[in-house]
């Protein structure tokens, strides 16, 4: 008997200053050329958000011109506690949209607030829009500049293809769901600013190896997504300046030790995406006579840059063990779940690490005093 693959679902969090937006082809719009919507609209964006002097993440969106628009009425679910919204032809609700809107319709595909405006108290308010993601990205493109400050939240998703090396490479996507202008302007210099580059993640726990020369701990972990298919994706733990208690040395080797294959996990952390630049002792093995003759005297050090890009695991949130076996990710599987070990069901203590992660599960949700968000117009 096997376990029904559940999709695994990711969510991520950034606070930052919009780059990129304005380079060439960040915006494409065209026709596909290819596959089951083959000549039919296609819009794609993508700009980086400095989360710090040193991080900047890559985000994005995609989508075709929709057939339909999934529209919500908060109004009607008070109303009607049944309700759960409407489907309607994306040509109607585009050209009636402004109806929609003020009978309180609206799209639930990504929440956008770039524009304020004063409102009758004098207070400046964002102007918050709800819209399909093939409309929004249009928007973004218009009004969004670099060094904008802004939160963005968001969807993951991975993917797997073939590099010119003729390697199997896993990409991890941050899919843009929310976004909105801050009114106060993101101070990386200020003394008091903290980082947001925040990711929380479902996963099956394949393996764990910890590198203790390293102070670090490699963990896979599998992602299922909606159509069952999965990838495995790579997070590391990092221990090299752990605290007094030790909890992320005690959080990689409770991973290593006591986690078995087929848990269910959900974990939080920081997204990484860096250069690191390092002094290195030259080396003159390469010089040949004549540039040996001009050097003179020896340069002990050069400038090295290496890039840092991966998931980094500060906590665990939740642990279920013995979901899956290995049988119920192949075509032949014929065995049961393996019983739950005691060690398996203690092992959240040491892989909780430092707490409970900061990203919402609403992927319209925020918690910046710089914005208003209303979330009535959430279906649940």
């Amino acid at each position: 008997m096997t376990t029904e693959l559940q999709q695994t679902k990711g969510t991520f969090k950034l606070i930052g200053k919009v780059t990129n937006i304005d380079r060439e082809n960040n915006y494409v719009e065209k026709i596909a050329e290819r596959g089951k919507r083959k000549g039919d609209p296609q819009r794609q964006l993508r700009f980086g958000v400095r989360t710090s002097p040193t991080n900047e993440i890559q985000v994005g969106m995609f989508s075709y011109e929709p057939e339909e628009v999934f529209l919500w009425n908060s109004t009607k679910r008070k109303d009607n506690p049944s309700y759960k919204g409407e489907r309607v032809e994306y040509s109607k609700w585009s050209k009636n949209r402004k109806n929609y809107e003020q009978s309180g319709t609206v799209p639930l595909q990504t929440k956008i607030g770039i524009e304020y405006a004063t409102d009758e108290k004098g207070k400046l308010k964002v102007q918050t829009q709800n819209l399909p993601t093939y409309d929004a990205m249009e928007y973004i493109h218009e009004h969004l500049y670099n060094g904008d400050s802004i939160v963005v939240e968001g969807d993951i998703s991975y993917n797997t293809y073939e590099n010119k090396q003729g390697q199997m490479v896993t990409s991890t996507n941050y899919n843009v769901t929310s976004l909105f202008k801050l009114k106060k302007e993101v101070d990386f210099e200020n003394e008091d600013f903290e980082e947001t580059s925040l990711f929380v993640q479902e996963m099956v726990f394949v393996d764990a190896e910890n590198f203790k020369k390293e102070s670090k701990a490699e963990i896979t972990g599998r992602i299922i997504a909606y159509n069952k298919q999965y990838v495995d994706a790579d997070f590391t733990i990092n221990y090299e300046h752990d605290d007094e208690a030790n909890t992320f040395k005690k959080m990689a080797e409770a991973y290593a030790k006591a986690v078995k294959f087929g848990s269910l996990i959900k974990v939080h952390g920081n997204i990484v995406n860096r250069a690191v630049t390092s002094m290195v002792e030259a080396d003159d093995g390469d010089k040949n006579d004549i540039l040996a003759m001009l050097s003179g005297e020896k340069n002990r050090m050069e400038t090295v840059t290496n890039y840092q890009r991966f998931m980094e695991i500060r906590g665990t949130d939740d642990l279920e063990a013995g979901v899956y076996d290995e049988d119920d990710f192949t075509s032949e599987n014929d065995k049961l779940v393996e019983e739950v070990t005691e060690d398996e069901d203690d092992a959240l203590g040491d892989l909780r690490g430092n707490g409970k992660s900061k990203v919402s599960d609403d992927p319209f949700g925020a918690d910046s005093d710089d914005f208003e968000i209303d979330d009535d117009s959430l279906p649940f």
